[in-house]
């Protein structure tokens, strides 16, 4: 009976145990996704340029590294026509937020000083760019609490701020604490704790793993809500010294940040821990992707970016065009996007066409129009100017060259032009595009060029019949008289002495010859 009852006791103790690991440690079989295709995001669309739309965005690859989309072919999608002349032209610093959740119970309080160097070593020159005109970076601290995330410290845009926080100790929970739902909750209140929506934003967690108390959510919910929102979960796993290897969360850890595009990373790996301070600050910096409306009109209109090479890789938004809102812009085809100059210390006078109306067709007063070059204002044009204008430009370098217009008209309504980007090449001899050429000098130089070449060939052509004039081919053009007088030169008029007398002599042909005279020296 005592052997029964001893057998029933140990039984009962390993199925608690087994209870508690499976309770303590999330499922993982559902943590097994990770990022399957790459992301596109849009975060401002700027339509003051129209035709030419200026979208701010980026891309995440499916390893969670930003997409290089300088190296992709775009297509944007306006309403229901393709965009033409779609390009990256240039980056935009928005700024990064990051969310520091740290799970501090019972077990890991040897850790929490580690905890603390990894987040000063994030809040550094290296890694976070401090607030200039604007703020830049921001970083918020968070406690995984019993159920839901408790804030520490609220988001920080100045270095100072983090460290003169991070000078006293971390707090510890004494309870169990609910990991799942902490996260959760972050991840659904995320909009509101922006303090700009535009920005990157992501968690890095700092955490055994364990959960034994979360009730809201299930173990998968983490990694799949994350990866749908576009926010990566950096995990940092600490050995908690409460719990036996198997209760560890370690796997929970890796597939959460593998499921959400992020980084996993043990607190005693200094390397991955700057690894993934390297990847949130890569994000800092957006794409700027313009395009153009092949035919504007006015209304509201659906665009959806994608990747050429894969068009599921999208991303979508709202363009909004008024029907009295004017543009303007610069018609200059991209195959007449380069010239070559021997020198530019001397202006460069150049035919700028133009592009000038308003959405709804209605003609309308320009009051000013100015051609910005290089962010520089070399000229305010004729406002009456329709199709083109002829600018003198002292400011070109070699290299590329920002060309833009700007215009008011009389409703006080301001737009910009697109950039277009002009390159100049140093050469021998001046290159410009028809399109860019001013009036007259495209004929003068059409007209000096063909009569130079008129003039080499007929010497190369008499050349060749003067070499061949004994060839029985050319003796039949009848051109031996002509070659005969070419080769004939004028004789000299023989001169006569003078007659014994002094009188005028005569030359071969009957003409007086005057008499030349001795001077005789006296004796």
């Amino acid at each position: 009976m005592k052997k029964s009852s001893f057998l029933f006791l140990h039984t009962a103790v390993w199925v608690a145990l087994l209870l508690a690991i499976t309770h303590l440690t999330p499922p993982l079989h559902a943590q097994e996704e990770s990022l399957s295709d790459a992301q596109l995001y849009i975060t401002n669309i700027d339509a003051i340029s129209a035709p030419t739309i200026y979208l701010r965005t980026y891309g995440v690859n499916p390893n969670g590294l930003p997409l290089n989309l300088s190296t992709e072919n775009l297509v944007v999608n306006h309403g229901d026509q393709t965009a033409t002349d779609v390009s990256v032209i240039g980056q935009e610093t928005v700024g990064t937020f990051t969310i520091f959740l740290v799970d501090t119970p019972l077990g890991v309080e040897d850790q929490l000083p580690a905890i603390q160097e990894a987040i000063l070593q994030y809040a550094s020159p290296t890694f976070m760019q401090e607030a200039g005109v604007q703020p830049i970076d921001y970083v918020a601290i968070y406690q995984v609490g019993a159920t839901q995330a408790e804030p520490l410290l609220p988001p920080a845009e100045y270095r100072n701020t983090v460290i003169n926080f991070l000078a006293d100790p971390l707090p510890t929970q004494a309870g169990p604490t609910a990991l799942i739902d902490s996260l959760m909750g972050l991840l659904n209140s995320l909009d509101t704790l922006k303090p700009n929506q535009s920005m990157f934003s992501s968690i890095v967690v700092f955490s055994d793993g364990t959960d034994a108390v979360s009730t809201q959510f299930q173990a998968a919910d983490v990694p799949r809500t994350a990866a749908v929102m576009g926010i990566p979960i950096y995990t940092v796993t600490l050995n908690n010294s409460n719990l036996g290897l198997s209760e560890r969360g370690t796997e929970y850890m890796q597939q959460v940040a593998v499921g959400s595009g992020g980084i996993n990373a043990r607190l005693s790996e200094p390397d991955n821990i700057s690894n993934i301070w390297q990847r949130i600050s890569s994000f800092r910096d957006q794409n700027i992707v313009q395009y153009v409306i092949p035919q504007i009109t006015a209304g509201d209109f659906p665009i959806v970016l994608s990747l050429e090479s894969n068009p599921n890789v999208q991303a979508g938004g709202n363009v909004n065009l008024a029907g009295s809102r004017p543009f303007v812009a610069l018609a200059i085809p991209p195959e007449s996007r380069s010239l070559t100059a021997p020198d530019l210390s001397d202006p460069l006078t150049l035919k700028v066409p133009l592009n000038i109306g308003w959405i709804d067709g209605e003609n309308r007063e320009v009051t000013q129009l100015q051609l910005l070059v290089n962010n520089e204002v070399v000229a305010d044009l004729d406002p009456t100017a329709q199709e083109a204008a002829e600018v003198e430009i002292a400011n070109l370098t070699y290299g590329a060259n920002q060309f833009q217009l700007a215009m008011a008209d009389g409703n006080a309504q301001r737009v910009s032009s697109g950039i277009v980007t002009i390159n100049v090449s140093q050469g021998e001899e001046l290159v410009i595009p028809q399109e860019l050429q001013t009036e007259g000098s495209s004929a003068v130089w059409q007209f000096l060029i063909g009569f130079f070449i008129f003039l080499v060939a007929l010497g190369a052509v008499m050349w060749l019949l003067y070499t061949l004039r004994s060839w029985p081919p050319v003796q039949k053009l009848g051109l031996e008289r002509f070659f005969a007088n070419l080769s004939t030169r004028p004789r000299r008029q023989p001169q006569m002495e003078p007659t014994a007398d002094g009188s005028m002599a005569t030359s071969a042909i009957g003409q007086p010859v005057p008499p030349t005279y001795q001077t005789k020296r006296q004796a």
